[in-house]
């Protein structure tokens, strides 16, 4: 059986099956593949206007480039590359499944068109999603809890300490130096969230050897719509 349509960039398809034997045979495949398909023009559209500003800072890097033969892969890694210049540029809600691609194909020639499309996100208030630009978002705050893991309400820490802009808590006496905590810290208070900031400081109070693995969590600070509030839980490892 053959497969017509090799032209303009379409492969050819040949199969072959011939007899081995008893109920038995051998299935051989020719496959010619074409002509490649090439990239004609890129465009984009992105709703939200930081964000924008924030992709042409970095557009150089893209794979995706007018004139280069299409490749699945090279998409997938864009969307990768653009969600991490994103969350590590303070916008803390943004995910690769908002990276989306419109794929114009042609049937006499062996060109495409694609188009980046970066909607704004959608949240749920009530029973209805409302279209939300996204925000690029500062520390306001890090607070470093040395406690439990069932003990998170403020009011049953005994023991505080400010120190280099860090609020140090505990639930009984603290017995940290405080610099030896923050040495250990790299979300700094007044910088962009950054997914390489949590990252680094996972690592590094892990190699401190006295705590657990972190947890580290951030939340919207009711008092500044563009601030994150980070919360470090360090439990202490079992002597």
């Amino acid at each position: 059986h053959t497969e017509e349509g090799a032209h303009f960039g379409r492969p050819k398809i040949e199969t072959a099956i011939d007899s081995v034997g008893n109920k038995k045979g051998k299935l051989t495949y020719k496959i010619t593949t074409g002509e490649a398909t090439y990239l004609d023009s890129i465009s984009r559209y992105i709703e939200t206007p930081e964000l924008d500003e924030l992709f042409t800072q970095t557009e150089k890097q893209s794979k995706i480039k007018k004139g280069n033969r299409f490749k699945q892969l090279d998409f997938e890694e864009e969307r990768n590359r653009i969600t991490k210049e994103f969350r590590n540029n303070g916008v803390y809600h943004f995910q690769v499944n908002h990276v989306k691609y419109d794929i114009i194909t042609f049937d006499t020639i062996n060109k495409i068109n694609a188009e980046l499309i970066i909607e704004d996100r959608d949240v749920k208030k009530g029973d209805s999603l409302i279209k939300t630009p996204f925000k690029i978002y500062s520390i306001s705050d890090v607070n470093i809890y040395t406690v439990n893991p069932s003990k998170k309400d403020l009011d049953k820490f005994r023991d505080s300490v400010t120190y280099k802009n860090y609020n140090i808590y505990s639930d009984g006496k603290l017995n940290y130096k405080p610099k030896a905590l923050t040495n250990a810290i790299f979300i700094e208070k007044g910088n962009l969230f950054s997914d390489n900031d949590r990252t680094l400081t996972s690592r590094s109070i892990s190699n401190l050897k006295t705590f657990n693995f972190p947890n580290i969590e951030y939340i919207e600070d009711p008092n500044d719509e563009n601030g994150l509030i980070a919360n470090i839980y360090l439990i202490p490892r079992k002597k």
